[in-house]
């Protein structure tokens, strides 16, 4: 009796059925397939998140870059705007006083933006040995039989300091840049005795 209880089987170490092992391998591949493809949307979401940033940054800084040039180019014809990349190195203005070497006049500052337009300012322009001048007239005559437009002529004669006096016109001429300067050293002045109006010849 002992030995055939002895002798029947143990249920307990019976190996394992192969569809539960083939069910363990495929949960098994469905997590890992599972990993990787999220692993994989979220890398291609990152991806085009980052590229649709990138690209508005680009397409922000293309719109500006086209604004900012636009906006040049329409103040390039506003009249008295210069370029930002010009140097000045002519003013006109209306003197208010002046003594051994010094010359004080009042005009608008140079512009290089609308909120700088008509911006008056008091300049001081220092004469030195090599600085001239001159006072200018222009005239303007009848145009000669082959000719359709009027003979316009400029005369400058060299004046001392002393024939200047308050409320000339003055254009004053440096070799430095005046842009952004209220004194500079003047290489010549200009007295505009008509007033850049040509005057007519008899």
């Amino acid at each position: 009796m002992d030995d055939k209880q002895n002798n029947s089987p143990d249920l307990s170490s019976s190996p394992t059925p192969p569809s539960r092992k083939g069910n363990r391998t495929l949960s098994v591949f469905l997590a890992m397939l599972a990993v990787v493809i999220a692993a994989t949307s979220f890398s291609y979401y990152a991806g085009q998140r980052a590229g649709l940033e990138q690209g508005k940054t680009e397409g922000e800084k293309s719109i500006e870059d086209k604004y900012e040039t636009k906006v040049k180019e329409v103040i390039a014809f506003i009249p008295g705007i210069i370029s930002e990349d010009q140097e000045v190195k002519t003013i006109t203005g209306q003197m208010k006083s002046q003594d051994a070497d010094k010359i004080t006049f009042e005009a608008e500052k140079p512009a290089k933006s609308i909120l700088e337009l008509n911006d008056m300012a008091t300049f001081t322009a220092t004469l030195n040995s090599e600085t001239t001048i001159v006072d200018s007239q222009t005239t303007f005559a009848a145009p000669e039989a082959d000719k359709t437009a009027p003979l316009i002529k400029t005369d400058e004669q060299k004046v001392a300091l002393s024939d200047l006096k308050e409320g000339d016109v003055l254009t004053f001429s440096s070799d430095s840049d005046i842009y952004g300067q209220t004194s500079f050293v003047a290489t010549k002045v200009v007295l505009n005795t008509n007033d850049g109006f040509p005057k007519p010849t008899n």
